[in-house]
């Protein structure tokens, strides 16, 4: 792993840009909620994140990158995620890694 994460960075480097590494332990991506500024531990094979008490479900893993696009020293920065989150949901809605959760009274039986 090392020797890859040094190649991602000699060839970033090369391209003008760099990489940013960051710590999945205390960021706890796949466990934080934007909306409600808590963090839930979730067993692995939960694939959906609930956004705060909406209806709303993000793909696990896409959640955690949209985390991670928006982390700063100093962890999460709750207003900057809430800003961006309008423009994320409507792209990744449009390709089925956000939908809407049915109400109860709309599930099939």
């Amino acid at each position: 792993m090392g020797m890859f994460v040094e190649h991602l960075k000699r060839k970033a480097e090369s391209a003008g840009s760099k990489v940013i590494e960051l710590n999945a332990y205390t960021l706890k991506m796949s466990q934080y909620d934007p909306p409600t500024n808590t963090y839930t531990k979730k067993p692995l094979k939960v694939r959906w994140h609930r956004w705060g008490g909406t209806r709303t479900l993000v793909q696990r893993d896409v959640m955690s990158a949209f985390l991670a696009c928006y982390a700063t020293d100093k962890g999460h920065d709750q207003a900057l995620l809430l800003r961006k989150w309008t423009t994320a949901e409507a792209l990744l809605s449009g390709s089925g890694l956000c939908r809407q959760e049915p109400r109860n009274d709309q599930k099939d039986s």
